[in-house]
């Protein structure tokens, strides 16, 4: 039986959809908005997991011990939750 699969494991497969979207950090000051260039998924120490979707002007990420996702997106979009309450989201683009 195959292992199932983490939620940033899914991210990263699918990536392609998410790509030329738009990546949105609501704690930049003012919000601060993106493309979506890339996912990537990464050891971070000796058994965390980094996840990160990289934008062309900046990127959001954390470990994801710590990242969650919350309920408050729109239709095509998703917000997660980090490090000190660190709000961003992705959006599908089109």
């Amino acid at each position: 039986m195959e292992a199932r699969k983490s939620i940033w494991e899914q991210f990263v497969e699918k990536k392609q959809g998410w790509i030329g979207g738009t990546l949105t950090d609501y704690d930049m000051g003012e919000v601060a908005k993106t493309e979506i260039v890339d996912f990537v998924l990464r050891p971070n120490g000796e058994s965390g997991m980094w996840f990160e979707v990289s934008g062309k002007e900046f990127s959001c990420g954390a470990d994801t011990k710590y990242l969650g996702l919350t309920g408050d997106g729109g239709k095509n979009e998703v917000v997660f939750s980090g490090y000190g309450g660190h709000r961003w989201s992705i959006a599908k683009g089109g």
